[in-house]
C-alpha cells in the first residue's frame, strides 16, 4: 500500500524518508500534512503527528518531564 500524495509535492518527500527509514513517528506542524494522518497511519507503517502530540504520547511524568 502506498503512501497518501502530499497537496506539494516538494513536501512528499518527508513521508517517503520516513517510510524509508521504518521511522515510527513523522512530526509535522503542516496542517495540510496532518490532514493525511489518518491516513497514514492506516497504513501502518508510521504515526504522522504535531510535535505536541507527539509528547503527550511519549512524555511520561517518571521521567521528570511534566504531561504535555
Amino acid at each position: 500500500m502506498g503512501l497518501p500524495l502530499c497537496a506539494d509535492p516538494d513536501k512528499q518527500k518527508f513521508p517517503e524518508l520516513a517510510r524509508h527509514a521504518r521511522a515510527s513517528h513523522l512530526l509535522t506542524r503542516d496542517k495540510v500534512r496532518l490532514k493525511l494522518a489518518r491516513r497514514v497511519a492506516e497504513s501502518g507503517r508510521f504515526a504522522l503527528l504535531a510535535p505536541d502530540a507527539f509528547l503527550r504520547r511519549t512524555t511520561r511524568p517518571e521521567h521528570g518531564l511534566p504531561p504535555g
